[in-house]
């Protein structure tokens, strides 16, 4: 599976199986109501080049997101109308700020 949509869906959690995901390409989880993500599935998400998050109640991206090197896409808004935007984006793989294209009312800063 390359692509999984489960935006608009009240989703508090994605599942830990998800790790098993991963020729994963794309994940659109907008709209839900998640609190947190699966640590184990994103760091098996290595081929993810889109992830779009934005109108959830997560108040950061996990560590476990600096591995996502193919990453060009990230729609890091939150808040109930994606108003704001993730104080802090984990870096540490090969993705910097350049690569990504961030769909942000304001600019995501790249912890070091």
């Amino acid at each position: 599976m390359q692509r999984v949509d489960v935006s608009f869906n009240q989703l508090r959690a994605l599942p830990d199986a998800w790790s098993a995901l991963t020729g994963l390409l794309e994940l659109d989880a907008r709209a839900n109501q998640l609190t947190a993500l699966p640590t184990d599935a994103m760091r098996a998400w290595g081929a993810l080049t889109r992830l779009f998050l934005h109108r959830n109640e997560l108040p950061e991206l996990p560590d476990a997101f600096a591995p996502l090197t193919q990453l060009s896409h990230l729609d890091c808004r939150f808040g109930s109308g994606g108003e704001r935007c993730f104080g802090r984006v984990p870096s540490g793989g090969t993705v910097s700020a350049h690569q990504l294209q961030l769909l942000c009312p304001v600019v995501c800063i790249m912890a070091s």
